[in-house]
């Protein structure tokens, strides 16, 4: 599967800055189609081992691209949005099993984050505040509220037989 449209949107301009900037840190010729390629397949089978990206992943492949080609390119926004890409996503999941379990985070309430805290500390993560839980905390997060739907899912379905 290839990148969305969307994603191709911010891969070809980035990928065209890193092609400039390795081009002119190895003293390249800028529009030597056969080395731009040459190198744009190194970079894309030493990252993610593959030769195209129509066999890319659209996140995990394309999170690990964009940083790749943000170093190369030397571009601190990119750097910086690619090195938290896998947090957000999980924070994301999160906030739509909670919409599920009808406990939104954000709310004036606040139930939601209670709850979410209340996991954290099941599972001994209280020592940090949860938005600087890396990726593996996050979705171990996620299973637990992941398991709550299921199981009030399942109490609704047997309450209405």
């Amino acid at each position: 599967m290839s990148f969305s449209p969307a994603q191709q949107k911010h891969y070809r301009p980035l990928v065209e800055r890193a092609w400039k900037a390795h081009a002119a840190r190895n003293k390249l010729h800028v529009n030597s189609r056969f080395s731009k390629n040459e190198w744009y397949r190194c970079v894309l089978l030493d990252t993610v081992g593959i030769y195209t990206t129509k066999q890319a992943d659209q996140t995990t492949d394309f999170d690990a691209l964009m940083l790749a080609f943000a170093v190369i390119a030397g571009e601190a926004y990119w750097i910086n949005r690619m090195a938290g890409a896998l947090e957000r996503r999980w924070r994301w999941l999160i906030g739509k099993k909670m919409d599920a379990l009808k406990m939104p985070l954000g709310t004036n309430e606040k139930t939601g984050e209670r709850y979410v805290l209340g996991i954290m500390k099941q599972m001994g993560l209280d020592q940090l505040a949860y938005r600087d839980l890396p990726a593996e905390h996050l979705k171990k997060i996620f299973i637990a509220l992941d398991e709550q739907v299921q199981r009030k899912t399942k109490e609704v379905a047997r309450a209405a037989v």
